[in-house]
């Protein structure tokens, strides 16, 4: 399956579940824990990987940190992960709402993963959130909302505008160059009695650059990352 096929998938099958909560009337009673739900189940209706839900990426090392789901051959390969998915429904525009999504994509974008480079970070969120969230001039560099539109930070614009964006990846693991973005796929959830919301699923990578650099823990091997392809390859 290519990487866009997937994308579109998460995207109308994360917002299919939202538009049935909805048509029931239980818009108000679930959160960012069911939405995930929703993410696994449309992952692992597809036959290419299995899934695993909180997982630890190849070169985090030793760390209780994992990530929302990854993508992981049939057959268990230590050495072999296919890609990795975040996603975050935020309830509101607040500093901290912009830095958890922007800490995924520092998340994502520095993990090891292989063969299908699958990076992903999806936002659910309602149309009237997401207008004062994007307003943040920042934050709309960083995360394009048009089909196909590209978007990211240097490691100096990272550092200025969210100088929190590496706090929840290990350690052991340092950040030294800037993120790339490219929206791959966007669904509309309609809605009739309140705001209609969207559903964005982003591919997120590094600059091209030197990997990550990493600070040993005693006993450990270091792990050097492949070179990064750049948004959209």
């Amino acid at each position: 399956m290519e990487r866009l096929e997937l994308a579109q998938r998460i995207a109308n099958g994360v917002a299919g579940w939202m538009q049935l909560m909805e048509a029931q009337n239980f818009s108000d009673y679930y959160g960012e824990d069911s939405l995930q739900l929703a993410l696994v189940q449309v992952l692992r209706g597809q036959s290419q990987w299995r899934v695993e839900v909180s997982q630890l990426p190849l070169n985090w090392g030793s760390t209780l940190r994992r990530v929302d789901a990854a993508l992981l051959p049939w057959r268990p390969n230590p050495a072999s992960l296919y890609g990795l998915v975040e996603l975050k429904y935020p309830a509101q525009n607040s500093a901290d709402s912009r830095l958890d999504i922007v800490q995924d994509i520092v998340r994502v974008a520095v993990s090891n993963v292989s063969n299908d480079q699958i990076r992903f970070v999806v936002v659910a969120v309602s149309e009237a959130v997401a207008n004062l969230m994007w307003a943040d001039t920042a934050f709309a560099s960083v995360l394009p909302r048009t089909i196909g539109g590209t978007g990211g930070a240097t490691l100096a614009e990272l550092n200025a505008a969210f100088p929190d964006h590496s706090a929840r990846v290990p350690q052991t693991l340092i950040l030294n160059r800037g993120i790339s973005t490219e929206l791959l796929a966007a669904t509309r959830v309609i809605s009739h009695q309140a705001q209609s919301s969207q559903v964005y699923v982003w591919q997120c990578n590094l600059r091209p650059g030197p990997a990550p650099a990493t600070t040993l823990s005693a006993g450990e091997d270091m792990v050097i990352e492949p070179a990064e392809p750049t948004a959209g390859s």
